[in-house]
């Protein structure tokens, strides 16, 4: 089946040692937070265990900042799960909701209206959590990659309520907005708690990088839920797509996007050759390189890897 589809990922699996603490206080925050409406959609939320997805991608996440980088990543997929409902197929409403989110990065207090008020309180939470101890140009930097993840919900709520299939180039750019890549390694600077250089962050090198790491987490992604989305008849997923545009059978579009993560994960390893040269030029400090470097390894590796590894044994994708 779809979700066992072997790819191209040459790094040492790891996971955080504290995801077992993690998971118990990741479902106590949703329980407390009535993010859920009842025990049965709470056992069913648990069995996608999104503390070890957090755990893989920040593999060194210990303590608070795992519980914060497992509630981040809870946020994700119920924010996600809001666009299944009809305010998916309203880009009005959806615009309304997203607003509401941004606008709590930006005041700190949630307005709930359109949106269900208790997700809106528990992003204030994370909001907050996250963003403790961290530099005004931390948090600047952080609100946009959440702003930019926000609005591509509207997009893609356009593109719902028109019914209409996108080519694979459209569906690339606007996948890379919603996957949820850049938040989750804004995400990982914090539970580092070591910021990565602006003029190391903002880069051609570095944010094509991190174009990159989204890139293989949504190509993977797309290729472990395809049965999942098909069942709930969504028309944009990559693998649909390129069964349409190349009128091939699905064995023959999953090897082409294997294929695409494989280039990917080179064209990845070739530019982190680069960055000792960048940090070079950038005159950095010793440790501000050597911050970078560990990086690449502990969030954007990991966030590849650990979301394919994590993708194979979540119950999300395989139930019904």
């Amino acid at each position: 089946m779809p979700q066992a589809t072997d790819f191209f990922i040459p790094v040492v699996p790891r996971i955080s040692p504290d995801v077992p603490q993690a998971r118990r206080g990741m479902l106590s925050w949703v329980r407390e937070r009535q993010l859920l409406p009842d025990e049965t959609s709470l056992d069913r939320f648990a069995s996608w265990d999104l503390a070890e997805l957090a755990g893989r991608v920040s593999p060194r996440a210990v303590g608070e900042d795992l519980r914060t980088a497992a509630d981040v990543q809870s946020f994700f997929f119920l924010f996600d799960d809001l666009f299944d409902t009809p305010i998916g197929d309203h880009p009005g409403r959806a615009r309304v909701v997203c607003d509401e989110f941004t606008a709590v990065m930006h005041h700190l207090r949630p307005v709930p209206t359109a949106s269900p008020p208790a997700l809106l309180h528990a992003w204030a939470d994370l909001w907050s959590r996250q963003t403790a101890g961290m530099s005004r140009a931390w948090r600047t930097r952080a609100a946009e990659v959440w702003e930019t993840y926000f609005a591509g919900h509207v997009t893609e709520a356009r593109h719902r309520l028109s019914r209409r299939p996108l080519g694979s180039q459209e569906y690339v750019l606007l996948r890379r907005q919603v996957v949820g890549a850049d938040p989750t390694l804004i995400q990982c600077e914090r539970a580092g708690h070591r910021e990565i250089p602006d003029a190391v962050f903002h880069s051609t090198v570095f944010r094509t990088m991190r174009e990159l790491t989204g890139d293989v987490a949504f190509l993977v992604n797309d290729v472990q839920s395809v049965e999942k989305e098909e069942r709930k008849g969504e028309l944009n997923n990559l693998v649909l797509i390129v069964e349409r545009e190349r009128a091939c059978p699905r064995v023959t579009a999953i090897e082409a996007i294997c294929d695409m993560v494989r280039q990917r994960i080179h064209r990845f390893s070739a530019l982190e050759r680069e960055l000792d040269s960048l940090c070079d030029r950038l005159a950095l400090p010793a440790g501000e390189c050597a911050h970078v470097e560990d990086f690449v390894a502990d969030a954007m590796w990991a966030c590849m890897r650990g979301n394919y590894d994590w993708g194979r044994r979540t119950r999300r994708y395989a139930a019904p």
